[in-house]
Parts: structure tokens; C-alpha cells; sequence
């Protein structure tokens, strides 16, 4: 089973507390007290559980609705299989460690998986791929259903050996991503409607997280006179525009 990253060893401590909030959510069947159990903040945990859902081909958590406690979250099948396979190779990387540590310098190698640092990292799938001289137009589905569209170097479908029906990661800087409270961006491909789940204002710039179809969910950093510009809101119905060439896509 491909966990598209979401098992990445290379981190253990993040890894680590990944596991432990999904465990904690499986026995309480929430997220504040899972949050508290880690412990982490609620915030923390929420954008864990997102950032981990997105990268996942399947949900791994999902909310309940209604019951005595006014509803909650739980673990899916998904996200059970997803710990216990952890556990089995958690062994098996203790075991490759160990060989590791036979090896006169491993630094070099491991420069080779530098982990990035965009915000939006999406699981997706390839359903087009038009090649010019020397770019390439590369058309992929994300679970929400929403397409997109990323241009990049003919070189570079080469190296990733990119094709048809390929589960990718879309890699996206939350700053390369324009919002608007309409449809201003309608002669533009990357263009999406979606709603803002959370709005965190800095001082010159904001922090917002947007889903689609309450599957997919964006970040995006814009500065705040655009936030005021549209009174964008938590709830507020909102746009956003992404150009292809500011799309990245790992394999």
C-alpha cells in the first residue's frame, strides 16, 4: 500500500506524533481530546490530520455527526491499516538504521531527499500529459474531483518518469496562490471556488485555509489588505487562481 509520504521516515519525531494523535483519536474518538492526550493544540492537531487526509488517497480521519455527544471524529479503516503498517515498518527502518550506522558518511546521500517546505502538498493522479519542444501541460485529478493543470520542463517528465494514471503529489507555496471573493480569474485555467475554514491575520500578512468539497484543503498566505479588500472570513465563499508554471509535482 503507497502512504505517499505520509509515513516518512526521515522525520521520526513528526512521524511519531503523527501516529500517536491518530491513536489517540482511534481510542477517544476525538480531536481536542486526542490533541490533549499528544499533546499538542487543537490547531496543531486539526492541521496535522488535513495535512496528512491530503496526502492520502483515501480519508484517514473523518467527522461524525449527531449522537448523545453532538458528534465527533473517528478513525477510518484506512487510517487503522495505516498505523499498523507503520509499526511493521518502523521495524524494518530500525533494522536499515542500524546499517546506516556501518557506512562512512551518509550525510551526502541524505541530501539527496531534502523534504520541501510548501504548504500544499496534494495527492492527485495524471489523466493528461501534452508535450510541446521543450515544456510539457500535465493535467491531474485531486479527490475532490477538481483538475490541474502544472507546466513544467520536458526534462523533468523525463526524470519523474510521469504517465498516464501516475499517483503524484502536487507541491504548491501557499503565497503562489491568489484569492478572491468572486470570479474574477475567469478566462484562467487553476481556478477553483471553495469555502474558508480558517483565517489567521498577522501583522502585514494572513494565513488561510480553504477546502473544496470539504476533501481537498488549500493554504494560502495573502496580505491582508487583500483580506479586507474582499472581507474574506471563516464561512465566506471565496476563489482561488493558481498559475500552471507554479505548480510543482513529486513522484
Amino acid at each position: 500500500m503507497d502512504y505517499n509520504g505520509i509515513l516518512s521516515f526521515d522525520m521520526p519525531s513528526i512521524l511519531k506524533k503523527r501516529i500517536a494523535l491518530l491513536e489517540a483519536v482511534k481510542e477517544l474518538g476525538s480531536i481536542s481530546k486526542a490533541a490533549k492526550k499528544v499533546p499538542i493544540s487543537y490547531k496543531a492537531a486539526w492541521e496535522m490530520i488535513d495535512s496528512m487526509n491530503n496526502l492520502s488517497k483515501e480519508p484517514i480521519v473523518t467527522k461524525m455527526t449527531g449522537g448523545s455527544g453532538g458528534g465527533g471524529s473517528q478513525l477510518t479503516a484506512y487510517g487503522e491499516k495505516l498505523i499498523n503498517d507503520y509499526y511493521i515498518l518502523k521495524k524494518e527502518y530500525d533494522k536499515f538504521l542500524e546499517t546506516l550506522s556501518n557506512l562512512s558518511d551518509f550525510s551526502t546521500i541524505k541530501k539527496f531527499t531534502l523534504r520541501i517546505s510548501a504548504r500544499n502538498q496534494l495527492f492527485a493522479k495524471v489523466i493528461e500529459i501534452r508535450k510541446d519542444r521543450v515544456n510539457a501541460d500535465i493535467k491531474f485529478q485531486l479527490k475532490s474531483g477538481i483538475i490541474l493543470r502544472s507546466n513544467i520542463t520536458l526534462d523533468a517528465v523525463k526524470e519523474l518518469d510521469l504517465d498516464i494514471n501516475d499517483e503524484i503529489v502536487g507541491i504548491i507555496k501557499a503565497s503562489s496562490i491568489m484569492i478572491s471573493d468572486k470570479e474574477d480569474f475567469k478566462k484562467k485555467v487553476n481556478v477553483f471556488e471553495g469555502v474558508i475554514e480558517d483565517l489567521d491575520r498577522g501583522d502585514l500578512t494572513s494565513n488561510i485555509k480553504l477546502h473544496i468539497n470539504n476533501m481537498d484543503k488549500f493554504w494560502i498566505t495573502c496580505k491582508n489588505d487583500i483580506v479586507q479588500k474582499f472581507d474574506l472570513d471563516v464561512g465566506k465563499k471565496s476563489y482561488i487562481f493558481i498559475r500552471p508554471k507554479n505548480i510543482l509535482i513529486g513522484k
